[in-house]
């Protein structure tokens, strides 16, 4: 069904897959920062809604849905809306913002020095040297 909102709403199909490509890339690369292995299953943002990429094609393949002549993709759309959204994190927990960690509700706020990345955990947060 999905394909085929997506097909009438005059956005690529195919774009789904690319989509999810990209998540279990960042799924596997956010494993690999929290514990240097690529352990998907410990931190997979799409594991209470599975979707492979294998299971997209198929479902365009059984939705028998063609890509509109003229696609629309949506990207300068989707980048506008999500500008200043605070991703991944929140006020509450805290958030990163290149080398800087910032708590809003309890007033911290720090810089780690060039060269060390940080990781907001959901006990602590951790600066590590590349």
């Amino acid at each position: 069904m999905g394909i085929r909102y997506l097909t009438r709403a005059g956005y690529d199909p195919g774009a789904m897959a690319s989509f999810l490509a990209k998540m279990g890339a960042n799924a596997r690369f956010q494993a690999k920062l929290r514990n240097g292995a690529d352990n998907t299953a410990a931190y997979n943002l799409l594991a209470t809604h599975p979707r492979t990429i294998d299971r997209v094609r198929q479902a365009h393949s059984a939705a028998q849905v063609k890509a509109p002549g003229h696609a629309r993709l949506g990207r300068r759309d989707f980048l506008t809306v999500i500008d200043g959204v605070v991703h991944g994190s929140s006020r509450r927990r805290g958030f990163i913002r290149g080398r800087r960690f910032v708590r809003p509700v309890i007033g911290v706020e720090f810089t780690v020095p060039t060269g060390y990345r940080l990781t907001n955990l959901p006990d602590r947060v951790v600066a590590a040297h590349r």
